[in-house]
């Protein structure tokens, strides 16, 4: 059993890698349709190589990788471990995706091989494919390369394109796989305890007991929760694509793809959906969805991500709020902001109520941190009418500095703002049946502004602005 166990620990480091690389597609422990290389096998999505792993161990240190070793068979009709490899690599030549196949192993090579030994760089664990071409038939490395061509029943070319791909990697010992495993739980957001590789190692048994094939990086995922691995202080990641896919998305345990629903090729003109039903019921339900998702985890620190309008932003902190108990993150320039920040002292809010355009009984309330009041008033005056809003009163919340870029002075200052400011809400909105929220502000005032909101006594409509004109996108309860 301790050959498995190191088995079981390679695919649980692989597994920890899968985790921490959006590259990667799925996972497979003693894959079907692998040939030889099939005790871990690594799929990806992108232009990267698959990878194929071999893994061969033994309990002491007089076992080594030799020739003798490669091309005798085990049986006296079977194939030899050279032959089963090679039949490998010309199966997959076959299919379409790149790959390299890795001889994964705690055995010592033999040094006095002239291929496995001299021409064998340790830096990239694979032999030399200049040095074995040029060797002449009567050196003692050309003899070496004839042999495995003979056994092979391949001429020279043949061998040196099955060569080009193999990894002759010597690994460390099952204690140092279970070692090394422990930063990329870490990262991963995983306890990295001797009990939790454990447990990580006993997941990839089961894959094997089970058979069920390639597992997505989302179901390790799962899985991972299902055991609970999570590390009560990890951050898990929402990934919200709105209007644009980033180049090098962050690795995220939930993504939300909507950059079909809006057209238009130019990210930047990106405000409005085909389908207005997409703010009210699609949208939504997505988010709720994510929160399911993410709610199976033990932790409820959240990084949020992604590219979206201040609307989107301020519908996921609503989705995911305070008074649940959820702690959000965000980049704010080159600065990652929470929702737990310490408070800053002496923030004002400053607040006015500039005469509204009818007389209903709703409110709506204009946040201006990032562009003066003035210059907001008309279009939101405009859109009231347009819409023909019941508005009764306007609320205007601003900082006590200038409006603009440095208006929120940091994460303090905000939460501080933020909290002061749906306070004064609340006592305005006291007998409003519902309340209508224009926003000019930074990306991470909107989340924060959502994470706070629940407490408001009023059903909220969001407005998005599009240059031109505000116009509505979310209904919240």
């Amino acid at each position: 059993m301790r050959g498995d166990d190191y088995q079981y620990a390679w695919a649980w480091l692989r597994a920890c890698d899968a985790l921490n690389d959006p590259g990667v597609e799925s996972i497979s422990v003693e894959d079907a349709g692998s040939g030889q290389f099939d005790d871990v096998v690594t799929r990806r999505r992108d232009e990267r190589a698959d990878r194929y792993d071999q893994v061969k161990s033994s309990n002491s240190g007089d076992v080594s990788i030799d020739e003798d070793w490669l091309t005798t068979s085990a049986t006296r009709k079977g194939s030899s471990p050279l032959q089963h490899f090679y039949r490998t690599w010309k199966t997959l030549r076959g299919q379409s995706r790149p790959f390299e196949l890795r001889l994964i192993t705690n055995r010592g090579f033999d040094a006095t091989h002239q291929l496995l030994g001299k021409s064998r760089d340790n830096y990239s664990s694979r032999i030399r494919i200049d040095d074995v071409a040029k060797a002449t038939p009567r050196t003692d490395l050309g003899e070496a390369r004839d042999r495995w061509s003979t056994h092979l029943g391949i001429d020279t070319q043949e061998l040196l394109d099955f060569l080009a791909v193999v990894r002759w990697e010597q690994a460390g010992s099952e204690e140092r796989l279970r070692e090394d495993a422990k930063p990329r739980m870490q990262l991963a957001g995983l306890r990295d305890d001797d009990e939790a590789v454990n447990t990580g190692v006993a997941i990839m048994r089961e894959l094997v007991k089970t058979g069920d094939g390639p597992r997505g990086v989302d179901e390790l995922r799962e899985a991972v929760a299902a055991k609970n691995l999570l590390a009560s202080t990890a951050q898990l990641v929402l990934a919200v694509d709105a209007i644009d896919r980033p180049s090098s998305p962050e690795l995220a345990h939930v993504r939300l793809d909507w950059v079909d629903r809006f057209p238009g090729d130019d990210v930047r003109l990106r405000y409005r959906v085909e389908d207005d039903t997409a703010w009210t019921v699609e949208f939504p339900a997505d988010l709720r969805r994510a929160r399911s998702v993410l709610e199976a985890y033990q932790t409820q620190r959240v990084f949020v991500t992604g590219a979206s309008r201040l609307s989107t932003h301020f519908a996921i902190g609503h989705e995911l709020p305070d008074v649940r108990r959820w702690v959000l993150a965000i980049q704010q320039r080159s600065e990652v902001w929470t929702t737990d920040a310490e408070l800053a002292a002496n923030v004002v809010v400053k607040s006015s109520s500039p005469r509204a355009t009818s007389r209903g009984d709703e409110l709506a309330v204009v946040v201006a941190l990032s562009n003066p009041v003035e210059d907001l008033i008309a279009p939101v005056r405009r859109c009231i009418t347009d819409h023909d809003l019941p508005v009764g009163k306007i609320l205007v919340l601003a900082p006590e500095s200038t409006p603009g870029p440095d208006a929120v002075a940091s994460n303090g200052w905000l939460i501080a703002w933020v909290r002061q400011a749906r306070d004064r809400i609340r006592r305005a909105a006291g007998s409003a049946t519902r309340i209508h929220l224009f926003m000019s502000a930074p990306a991470v005032a909107a989340l924060m502004l959502g994470h706070q909101w629940n407490t408001l006594p009023a059903p909220t409509t969001l407005y998005d602005f599009d240059r031109r004109n505000y116009f509505p996108t979310y209904r919240l309860p």
